[in-house]
């Protein structure tokens, strides 16, 4: 079995909202490795984007500001029914979240941003 492993942050800076920063680990047969893993799904990914497809990259090439944040939604969306997990509203993914630390939701309270007060 072989790892897959990957570390993203995104944030806009202490002045304008929260810094989050995430690292997520994949298994994946032995055969597979990040050189040849596009090989082996490349008929559901692309560069671009097409109907039947999603986009794996870097959100900064997937998202550009005024052009809304479907193509980032599309990708998160599929990938969490692959992995068994659907998750469609925030409410999910707080109820996902605590499934891995049960303490999470009350840290939350008391952070504006979760509440629309910023």
């Amino acid at each position: 079995m072989g790892l897959i492993i990957g570390v993203d942050e995104a944030g806009y800076g202490p002045n304008l909202g929260p810094l989050a920063v995430c690292a997520t680990a994949w298994r994946i047969p032995s055969e597979l490795n990040s050189d040849n893993l596009t090989e082996v799904i490349p008929r559901i990914t692309a560069d671009r984007p097409g109907k039947d497809e999603i986009q794996i990259a870097d959100s900064k090439v997937m998202y550009k500001p005024g052009s809304g944040i479907e193509t980032l939604e599309n990708t998160v969306q599929v990938m969490s029914r692959v992995t068994g997990f659907h998750l469609e509203l925030v409410s999910d993914w707080h109820s996902w979240i605590s499934r891995f630390d049960p303490q999470w939701t009350n840290q939350t309270v008391d952070v504006p941003w979760f509440h629309g007060d910023r």
